[in-house]
């Protein structure tokens, strides 16, 4: 099971690579 830092990291490592704006963002609101 993921912790929420866990999965933060990896949906903005895979936004960044698909080139969204503001990654970390967009990854904190999902």
């Amino acid at each position: 099971m993921l912790t929420v830092l866990e999965a933060i990291k990896l949906s903005t490592e895979y936004l960044e690579k698909k080139g969204i704006e503001s990654p970390r963002e967009n990854a904190e609101l999902l």
